[in-house]
């Protein structure tokens, strides 16, 4: 399922490497993307293939705060995309079935992915991988964690590393 979600990455960066310039018409509004954000797609979909293909279990290291966030990012537009067709074709039970099943796929192979770049965030700022299960502490561990990885990270070096550029 992961070679999937690469493949529709990989389409969508041969379609901005040429330099196209695409048109999105939401409710009758044209909205020109220009070359810039075009690029910074690129650097989504690079940091999206960097993580789950290089440094798919990849525990050891650090992860800077842009490597983590567009990491996410990416996760969440892929869910969404694979949401929406699920509730487009809710009345088609087969497609239904069918997105679902891809939509669980794919969450758990950016399972092992999201726990390593997570745990690589958390080393970027000191703390230990363990720091992770305190969002297992209801509401205020969730809020916790958030605020860990949102931090900036150490500009030194620390017990895990050099800092990511």
């Amino acid at each position: 399922m992961v070679i999937l979600a690469v493949a529709c990455v990989i389409l969508l960066e041969e379609a901005v490497k040429q330099n196209q310039q695409l048109i999105i018409e939401f409710k009758s509004n044209i909205l020109f993307i220009n070359h810039l954000t075009i690029q910074k797609m690129n650097n989504v979909i690079d940091n999206f293939k960097q993580v789950v293909m290089d440094k798919y279990a990849d525990f050891t290291g650090r992860a800077n705060r842009r490597e983590y966030w567009l990491f996410v990012l990416a996760v969440i537009v892929i869910s969404l995309v694979l949401w929406l067709f699920i509730t487009v074709f809710a009345k088609v039970k087969l497609l239904y079935i069918l997105f679902a099943i891809l939509y669980g796929a794919v969450s758990l192979a950016l399972l092992i992915p999201s726990l390593a770049v997570a745990v690589r965030r958390l080393h970027d700022i000191g703390k230990g991988g363990g720091w992770i299960f305190i969002s297992l502490i209801p509401i205020i561990g969730a809020i916790w964690l958030l605020i860990l990885l949102i931090m900036k990270g150490d500009l030194d070096e620390n017990r895990f590393g050099n800092p990511v550029n």
